[in-house]
C-alpha cells in the first residue's frame, strides 16, 4: 500500500534558469546509487508514481528517486502567459538545472505521457545528460516540418478532439469549476476507457463536465464509472490542481506553436548511444502501432514492450501488466544497462 501524499516531504529549488521547482529526492540503497529522473504527464503530479517508489526505492532496488513536480503545477512555477517556458527545450533546461543542482551528471530518464515527449527531447537537446531513457506511453516523434494546429490534428484523429477544447480560454475556469468531475474522466482504467472515450472527441470533455456540474453531491457521471484513483488520491489531485489552477496545465497543449518552432532546428535522437525503452499498454491509442513503428525508424536499438490489457494509467492499474509490470521491467532494463556500462569500462580498459 503507497504512503500517503502528507508522508513525503518535498525540496523546493530556485535554478540558474530563473524557476523555482518543487521535487521528491528519496535516496537509493548508497551513494553511488542509479538516479531515475520520474517525470509526469497531464493532469497529473509527482505522486502519480506512488507505486514505484517503493519497490524502485532504497528498500527495494535501490534507486535514487527525483520526482519533480512539473513547471505550471503545484509547488513549482506556473506562469499563465509566458507560453514558451512550456516547451520541451525549456522544460528540459529547467530539468538539467535541477540536475546540476543535486549534482547529477547523468540519469535514468523515466516519462509518462507529457513526461515522456519532455524526456524524448531532452535526449535530443541535452543527450550528455541522460544516461538512458524509458518512455511510457507516449513514444518517440520526429518533429513536423509542417505545423498542424489542434484543430486540423482533431480533424485528422477524433481522438485529439480534446487538444481544441484545451485552446479554448473557457476551458481553464469551466475545468476549474468541476474539478472532481475532470479528475474522474481522465484518470480511468485501460478497460474503462475503451468504453469512456466520448470525452476524447471534439465536444465530449466540454458535455461531461458541464453535465457533471448539474449532478448532486451523491451522483457520478455514468461516463467517469471506473476511474483509477482511491478517495485519498482523488482529494490530493483535486486539491493538487486547484492550487496550481489550469492555466499551467493547459499551456503544454497552447505552447503547440511554440514547440513547432524551436523543433525545426533540434538535433536527433542519440538512440545508437544512449539505451532506450518504450513501455506501450495496448489500451492506450498513444501507443498505437504506427507510431511504435515510426519511433522504431528514427530511434536505433529502441526496445519495446508490449503491456496488454492495460490503457494509459498503466502507473496506476493494479494489473499483471499494470505498474507492477512496469516496476519490473524497468528494474530489469536498467539492470542491463549498468551491466554494459561495466563491461565496456572493462573492455576500454584492456585497450
Amino acid at each position: 500500500m503507497p504512503s500517503p501524499p502528507s508522508s513525503f516531504a518535498l525540496q523546493s529549488a530556485l535554478l540558474s534558469t530563473g524557476r523555482t521547482y518543487s521535487y521528491l529526492d528519496l535516496e537509493g540503497s548508497s551513494s553511488d546509487s542509479p538516479a531515475l529522473l520520474c517525470l509526469h504527464g497531464f493532469p497529473d503530479s509527482w505522486y502519480g508514481w506512488k507505486n514505484l517508489f517503493e519497490p524502485w526505492g532504497k528498500n527495494g532496488r535501490g534507486f535514487r528517486l527525483i520526482v519533480p513536480s512539473m513547471v505550471g503545477y503545484a509547488g513549482t512555477d506556473s506562469p499563465k502567459t509566458d507560453l514558451p517556458a512550456y516547451t520541451p527545450r525549456s522544460i528540459s533546461s529547467d530539468l538539467v538545472s535541477l540536475l546540476d543542482h543535486l549534482q547529477l551528471s547523468k540519469v535514468f530518464v523515466v516519462g509518462h505521457d507529457w513526461g515522456a515527449v519532455v524526456a524524448w527531447r531532452m535526449m535530443c537537446w541535452f543527450p550528455e545528460r541522460v544516461r538512458g531513457l524509458c518512455s511510457i506511453s507516449i513514444p518517440y516523434s520526429p518533429p513536423s516540418r509542417e505545423f498542424l494546429s489542434h484543430e486540423v490534428m482533431a480533424q485528422r484523429v477524433p481522438q485529439l478532439g480534446y487538444m481544441r477544447y484545451f485552446d479554448e480560454e473557457r476551458a481553464t475556469k469551466e475545468i476549474e469549476a468541476n474539478l472532481s468531475v475532470f479528475v474522474d474522466s481522465i484518470f480511468q482504467s485501460g478497460a474503462a476507457s475503451v468504453k469512456n472515450s466520448e470525452w476524447t472527441k471534439v465536444g465530449g470533455l466540454r458535455k461531461i463536465l458541464l453535465d457533471g456540474a448539474r449532478l448532486d453531491a451523491t451522483s457520478r457521471a455514468e461516463e467517469t464509472k471506473g476511474g483509477l484513483l482511491n478517495e485519498e488520491h482523488h482529494t490530493f489531485q483535486v486539491q493538487h490542481l486547484r492550487s496550481s489552477g489550469l492555466d499551467g496545465p493547459l499551456n503544454y497543449y497552447r505552447s503547440h506553436p511554440n514547440r513547432h518552432l524551436e523543433e525545426l532546428t533540434m538535433p536527433p535522437p542519440q538512440g545508437s548511444s544512449i539505451p532506450a525503452l518504450h513501455l506501450a499498454p495496448l489500451l492506450d491509442p498513444t501507443s498505437a502501432p504506427v507510431a511504435l513503428s515510426r519511433a522504431k525508424k528514427f530511434v536505433q536499438g529502441l526496445e519495446v514492450v508490449e503491456l496488454p490489457g492495460v490503457g494509459h494509467w498503466v502507473l496506476l492499474e493494479d494489473h499483471p501488466n499494470g505498474w507492477k509490470r512496469v516496476e519490473k521491467e524497468v528494474g530489469e532494463w536498467v539492470g542491463r544497462v549498468l551491466k554494459n556500462e561495466t563491461r565496456e569500462g572493462r573492455e576500454k580498459g584492456k585497450l
